[in-house]
């Protein structure tokens, strides 16, 4: 009797001093969810870590992170508030998916934090899916319901969807699954900022066998339905399907996609669509989102001269706007600026670095550097507009942009009756168009007798062709080719436009493998200099951020004169 008199006390003594007899038991007992107390800073090492430690110190991390459906003892019932930090330590792989179950609130944000301070760990943490073809892997971070106020950043993640082990399915002649993977999935989402991250090899991304078009690839970095405020920046995208999606209405109560900011990052290699920006239902809003200060490069590898897959290859873009054939679609303000477009490569094809397909609305497309398209429907491709008097229609502004290679520059056609391209506004200035070989296409395509541009002026030429023709526009006689004066004289395009050499700093490198090294910038003396039309009304700087002029004409192109 004594002795287990003896043994209740010690173990009310245990439970009174919080000493567990569990998993982590020299961390003492849970404590209560921190219930958004705010400023808390916790810490995850999946390797190492176990969930009931307090989760307050790198000494005493978690193995999971709260709103992980593997999370358990006090990582399972803590609750993150507004200002709250969760740490992963760097170099770690985290094997499991992060849902994005709690909410900030406006400067106060929950924070998921990849080791961005290098002081705990070595590089970002690893949100890993091992290639484990199962809801539960396939999601880095994850919305169920809605989410706001919440930051994702310094991660590497990788390896969500595909299958392990891909050269089995072509030694025993199996068919691949469908095996999609996401980095970030976010339906709902309010005030979501992502940065300093990295995406790659997610879903099937190889161009050769077993990987099938027909079966599909389905690797998304970022996969966004409705979203009021969403920042992506310095961010790096490769081996996937698609860098981001953007395309409210499917699923979820919103259904537009608004206050949506993508600036400086690095989409390149194995990628079909680098960036998507579309509809997935009807009734839907696509408003206030830029582009910018972004790299789209060397993704030739699923176009049809390099693709090794079954089946036909995918067609790949570098921005693709439209997309969907739904009704009732509200487009806003879409900016694409100042952004670099490249392939280091003598083999591609595709349909455009910037596809706008079925789109409408008011997409402004300034200060942009176009080298080595390869595309075989040029830099920019306008292919139809939206269904007229049911979606917003067009109002697309073409200005200031550089481009140097030997495919369409511009590319205007209808091909679906009944959204004419031409119902709407198109306006192409103060755009710098050099052609860098003697057979090269021109600078200008107009398919069709429906597809014309209502301005056209203030652009620069240059042309080794022999014949010296800029434009092919589609006329009810036949196909018209035209130099600039024919072009003025028989059009009324192009009164104040040029035919001239630019002057650039250094082309030496051409086209092909070293395309990106070429500098763009105009020497002084340029006869672009100052010969454009001034729109300070719509924008104030150059691709470097350079002021321009707020009163005299501005300089053709991308940049201004050195």
């Amino acid at each position: 009797m004594r002795s287990d008199f003896s043994a209740g006390r010690l173990l009310l003594l245990a439970f009174v001093l919080g000493v567990g007899f569990c998993e982590g038991a020299d961390a003492g007992a849970p404590p209560a969810p921190s219930g958004g107390g705010g400023a808390n800073t916790y810490y995850v090492d999946f390797k190492n870590g176990v969930d009931s430690n307090d989760g307050r110190s790198q000494t005493t991390p978690w193995r999971h992170c709260p709103g992980d459906a593997s999370a358990a003892f006090v990582s399972k019932t803590t609750i993150l508030g507004a200002g709250d930090t969760v740490r992963f330590k760097g170099g770690v792989h985290y094997e499991s998916t992060i849902h994005l179950n709690f909410n900030g609130a406006p400067g106060a944000p929950i924070t998921y934090d990849g080791n961005s301070l290098a002081d705990w760990g070595k590089g970002k943490a690893v949100i890993d899916g091992e290639n484990i073809n199962d809801d539960a892997r396939r999601y880095g971070f994850q919305t169920d319901t809605s989410v706001s106020h919440v930051v994702i950043r310094n991660f590497e993640l990788t390896r969500l969807g595909g299958v392990p082990n891909l050269q089995d399915y072509v030694t025993n002649k199996q068919q691949l699954p469908y095996s999609v993977g996401y980095g970030v999935y976010l339906r709902d989402a309010t005030q979501v900022e992502i940065r300093d991250c990295y995406f790659h090899e997610l879903g099937i991304w190889t161009n050769g066998p077993p990987a099938s078009f027909r079966t599909g690839l389905g690797g998304f970095g970022i996969y966004a339905f409705g979203v009021d405020g969403l920042t992506v920046s310095n961010c790096e995208f490769t081996r996937m399907e698609k860098g981001i999606r953007i395309s409210p209405g499917q699923y979820g109560k919103n259904k537009s996609a608004r206050k949506v900011v993508i600036s400086d990052c690095n989409f390149h290699h194995y990628m079909r669509w680098l960036i998507e920006l579309s509809s997935s239902a009807n009734n839907t809003t696509l408003d206030d989102i830029t582009v910018s200060h972004c790299q789209f490069h060397d993704f030739t590898e699923y176009d049809r001269v390099n693709w090794k897959g079954g089946g036909s290859n995918p067609h790949t873009d570098g921005i693709i706007l439209g997309v969907s054939n739904y009704r009732n679609r509200t487009y806003g303000v879409i900016r694409l600026h100042s952004n670099f477009f490249y392939q280091n490569a003598t083999k591609g094809g595709g349909t455009a670095m910037i596809f706008l397909t079925g789109m409408g609305g008011n997409v402004q497309i300034y200060n942009n550097v176009f080298v080595n398209s390869l595309h075989g429907d040029g830099a920019i491709y306008v292919q139809d507009g939206p269904y007229e008097g049911v979606d917003t229609p067009i109002n697309f502004e073409i200005y200031n942009n550089t481009f140097y290679d030997a495919t369409y520059a511009i590319m205007l056609r209808t091909v679906t009756k009944g959204c004419d391209v031409d119902k709407g506004d198109i306006k192409i200035l103060n755009n710098l168009f050099y052609k860098a070989t003697p057979d090269a296409a021109f600078s200008v395509m107009i398919y069709d007798t429906k597809s014309s541009p209502k301005v056209m002026d203030y652009n620069c030429y240059f042309t080794p062709r022999a014949d010296q023709f800029v434009m092919l526009r589609a006329l009810p006689s036949g196909k018209g080719y035209a130099t600039l004066a024919q072009a003025r004289s028989d059009w009324g395009w192009e009164p104040h436009g040029i035919l001239a050499d630019p002057k650039f700093v250094d082309i030496s490198s051409g086209i092909g493998m070293n395309s990106n090294l070429n500098d763009l910038h105009l020497m002084a003396g340029s006869p672009c200099m100052n010969a454009g039309t001034n729109l300070s009304h719509l924008f104030t700087v150059d691709k470097d951020n350079q002021p321009r002029s707020p009163s005299q004409g501005w300089d053709i192109g991308a940049y201004n004169v050195k």
